[in-house]
């Protein structure tokens, strides 16, 4: 098992829920640290080398997971949580809504995909 490529299952705890509970390998931490160190990451759009650079992880990054979950590279997004991204996703939604329409949640759900459903309501 690949469990000591988990540092934060090192405490002896797994945590299974989704939110606060999403283990990050080690290489993915380091792939983390390096890009942070290069000094390469800049914000989306620029008109300079790292902003291109950036862009190119990003579109890579989407291509990737498209391939894995066998989707669109337009249809993958990435954000600052699962929480945020369905907060933005569900105040979009809800504008679009009329009377008689509903969103079902049910009970399983973990609060990160009821609450940003109940607020835009």
């Amino acid at each position: 098992m690949n469990r000591d490529r988990f540092p934060a299952l090192r405490d002896g705890w797994a945590r299974l829920d989704g939110p606060a509970g999403s283990q990050v390998v080690d290489s993915a931490i380091e792939a983390m640290a390096d890009w942070m160190r290069s000094g390469s990451n800049a914000n989306h759009g620029g008109v300079f080398k790292h902003a291109h650079e950036t862009d190119e992880l990003v579109s890579g990054t989407r291509a990737a997971c498209a391939t894995l979950l066998g989707g669109e590279p337009s249809g993958v997004v990435f954000g600052p949580s699962f929480t945020g991204l369905t907060m933005r996703f569900a105040a979009t939604v809800v504008r679009g809504l009329e009377p008689g329409d509903e969103i079902v949640c049910t009970r399983l759900d973990h609060d990160s995909n009821v609450r940003p459903w109940v607020i835009a309501a």
